[in-house]
């Protein structure tokens, strides 16, 4: 995909890594195998527990 930006064209490339929406409503890369919640998700659990 081609991007005008001011006077200059990028070159989108897709994005190998997908990114999900967590329950919470936030967005994030899913970049550890088996993750099904973003950051902020893992850490309250984590605080909870």
């Amino acid at each position: 995909m081609i991007k005008k930006s001011g006077w200059t064209y990028k070159i989108q490339l897709p994005l190998k890594t997908p990114i999900v929406v967590c329950l919470c409503g936030n967005k994030y890369l899913k970049t550890r195998e088996g993750q099904i919640a973003c950051v902020r998700c893992i850490n309250k659990t984590q605080k909870t527990a």
